[in-house]
């Protein structure tokens, strides 16, 4: 009861594709690094350029790549 059970081997770990994906395509996982990368290059540059409201959206856009990047690579170490 509650996740208790003695059986465990009933218990499905629930993946997300993008975890799917990385665990069996290693080279996608490279790949989306790389795209992620270049496109935080991308906003930096533009963020550079911007007004105060283009700004707080670069930042926001910015953010999220960033955290992103994060979230992929943590789940790559933990499929070690």
């Amino acid at each position: 009861m509650f996740g208790l059970e003695k059986d465990k081997k009933s218990f499905k770990r629930f993946e997300f594709d993008l975890e799917k994906t990385i665990e069996e395509d290693p080279e996608e996982f490279n790949n989306l690094i790389d795209n992620i990368a270049k496109k935080e290059a991308i906003i930096l540059k533009q963020l550079k350029e911007a007004s105060k409201e283009e700004m707080d959206n670069y930042d926001i856009l910015l953010r999220g790549y960033r955290a992103l990047t994060k979230v992929i690579k943590t789940t790559k170490k933990d499929k070690r």
